[in-house]
């Protein structure tokens, strides 16, 4: 459901055109691009996309307000999803046009994310919301990450099974999953898509994949 509301925003020739320059270059950073490899863009995705803004500025809170705490406001409003569109729709204020009506929407979809997030904080899942740039519009991916925490049969201090679950509808090989496990270096997947075609083409490039994969000493078992 989550990830449908997201693509409806995309389909809005307005997500592209009409929001802010400033929404539009925060989505563009934490985009994904299919250039070239982004080693990081997970921390940047968990800094920058607005899902821990109240984390960030809660322990400014309790302290007596100072420059210290304006400039950090200041910063997280250049530097946070979330802040950003909070900021527009304020400026906005009750006005009825597209871009506003479409900002409250996509905040409105990240509040609701953090809340789930928040929910099952001790299962050790986590969504993620992930914008990907694709001929001149944002479409809208989901990586879900299961850290097994809540696995009590295991000692503390225990390697634990870490899950990620990774979806996208790309513009030429169409919708995609990649399931994936990995214990410390070794891993295992598949990949899910529509047709036999693009399945042959994509199994066609798994040995680069391996390859790609042992460069950074992982041991692919299946």
């Amino acid at each position: 459901a989550l990830i449908g509301s997201l693509s409806r925003l995309d389909t809005a020739p307005e997500m592209s055109d009409n929001i802010s320059s400033k929404v539009r270059d925060l989505l563009m950073q934490v985009a994904v691009k299919s250039e070239r490899a982004d080693h990081g863009f997970l921390p940047r995705l968990i800094e920058q996309s607005g899902l821990m803004l109240e984390r960030k500025i809660s322990h400014l809170v309790a302290k007596p307000p100072g420059e210290s705490m304006r400039a950090f406001i200041h910063q997280m409003s250049d530097q946070d999803l979330k802040a950003v569109i909070l900021r527009e729709i304020m400026a906005a204020g009750t006005e009825k046009s597209d871009s506003s009506g479409v900002l409250r929407s996509f905040g409105e979809l990240l509040e609701s994310v953090q809340l789930l997030n928040q929910h099952q904080p001790e299962s050790g899942r986590t969504i993620l919301p992930f914008p990907v740039f694709s001929e001149s519009a944002f479409r809208f991916g989901q990586l879900m990450i299961d850290t097994g925490r809540n696995d009590h049969k295991k000692a503390a201090g225990a390697d634990r099974v870490i899950n990620v679950s990774f979806f996208l509808d790309m513009t030429r090989l169409g919708p995609l999953r990649a399931d994936f496990s990995m214990l410390k270096k070794e891993l295992s997947g598949r990949f899910l898509l529509c047709d036999k075609a693009t399945c042959d083409y994509l199994e066609s490039r798994i040995p680069d994949l391996k390859m790609q994969l042992s460069r950074h000493d992982y041991q692919i078992r299946q």
